[in-house]
């Protein structure tokens, strides 16, 4: 009679390699899950599908990364720009302030073009009232009591002349600004006063200019 001895203590070699490659797929789709959670936009959870991410702050975890334009969204709703004791802007979980930079707002070639002759309206205004100004002084001087009756005299000239371009420089610079979308004077408040075109630097790019600065 043959008696068969099992050999209970003994695993076979592959299927521990199974179990290992279990193991370690399961770290990696943890891994995986775990960086696609800290990746997240903290305002809208989003990835960077919707835009490229930022760490404004020293805030870590699921709270370091934020999407620029959710950042600016949230900061003009908390912090009013033109409140100028409130500015910059800090974050409300670490109180780490933002660094934000002011920028001129973007600009049509045809607005660029429409703000340029204004400019140059601008300066016919100025010098067609300094002419306007001088030859009214000159015409108030005047010492002779009549006048050639074969033509106007060459202040009474000037006087008309600038006084017509006064006039047509005025109107150049209205239509030039009624045709811009953004006018000259609005485009300086948005930059000097309410500052709605402004950037948020992240905080390895924060350093990179606290360093130029220092420079």
């Amino acid at each position: 009679m043959e008696i068969q001895i099992g050999q209970p203590g003994l695993v076979n070699p592959s299927s521990i390699k199974q179990i290992d490659q279990n193991v370690l797929d399961t770290v990696l789709v943890t891994d995986t899950l775990d960086h696609k959670a800290e990746a997240e936009c903290r305002i809208c959870h989003e990835n960077e599908k919707s835009g490229s991410l930022i760490t404004p702050c020293k805030c870590s975890g699921s709270m370091a990364r934020v999407h620029q334009s959710c950042l600016q969204a949230w900061i003009k709703v908390k912090f009013a720009p033109n409140e100028r004791s409130r500015w910059p802007p800090e974050c409300e979980v670490c109180h780490y302030k933002f660094l934000t930079r002011s920028r001129c707002p973007e600009i049509s070639a045809q607005d660029k073009l429409r703000h340029g002759i204004c400019f140059f309206s601008i300066f016919f205004m100025i010098l067609s009232l300094i002419i306007f100004f001088v030859t009214f002084a000159n015409m108030l001087d005047w010492t002779e009591k009549t006048k050639n009756i074969q033509g106007a005299d060459k202040d009474d000239i000037f006087f008309l002349v600038s006084g017509v371009v006064l006039f047509v420089a005025i109107v150049v610079a209205f239509i030039s600004q009624r045709k811009a979308n953004l006018s000259i004077i609005q485009v300086a408040k948005q930059f000097f006063w309410n500052a709605k075109e402004w950037t948020v630097f992240s905080l390895d790019k924060q350093l990179d200019v606290a360093a130029e600065e220092e420079v």
